[in-house]
């Protein structure tokens, strides 16, 4: 059995949770969407900026991705810091479901997911069953931050919009400090629920 910085134990599944609520996932994934976009700069020629094009900042998604797994295991795990907008100015602060990039290192390069397909083959049928409905569980939340992302996306790059220059930092704000101290713990605290 190969030896690994993070296992995936069978105590881990049976602790997990093995649903989260569709509303849960759908503000969840909208407001992980939003910090998962990023301006890039675009010019009509060598002095003359437009509006900015957006694209998908795939290694934040990544990261995203891996903190919700590990949330939804119930693992604990270093979370990326930002700098956040306070009254006071600017400050550090994790940001919630984002895992930082030296522990998703860890945890990537453990193979959880593997580790997680293998425990489909695991003698105890409680176990078997529990995998299969956590890996259905979080593939749907994975698709529902694909399709938040793409929706973003077009909104952001609609030529109408862009023509307007529509742009401003507010929905990125206030989908930080939605992550920061609203949505994930909406999300723990549904999750303490569904597990009642």
């Amino acid at each position: 059995m190969a030896v690994y910085e993070i296992n995936i134990t069978v105590e881990d599944i049976k602790a997990a949770a093995s649903h989260t609520p569709l509303s849960t996932k759908e503000s969840l994934t909208r407001a992980i969407a939003e910090l998962c976009i990023e301006p890039v700069e675009v010019k009509a020629d060598d002095a003359t900026p437009l509006p900015p094009m957006f694209r998908e900042n795939r290694k934040l998604r990544m990261q995203f991705q891996m903190g919700l797994l590990a949330s939804l295991l119930g693992r604990g795990y270093e979370q990326q810091t930002v700098r956040v907008r306070t009254e006071e100015g600017f400050d550090e602060r994790p940001l919630a479901c984002c895992m930082d990039e030296d522990e998703y290192q860890r945890w990537a390069s453990s193979h959880v997911m593997n580790q997680l397909e293998r425990l489909k083959k695991n003698k105890d049928a409680e176990v078997v069953n529990k995998v299969f409905d956590f890996l259905y569980d979080y593939k749907a939340m994975e698709v529902m931050l694909m399709g938040a992302i793409k929706d973003a996306l077009e909104v952001r790059n609609d030529p109408f919009n862009r023509a307007m220059q529509y742009f401003g930092t507010s929905a990125i704000q206030s989908a930080m400090d939605s992550m920061v101290d609203g949505e994930f713990k909406r999300f723990m605290e549904s999750r303490s629920e569904n597990d009642a």
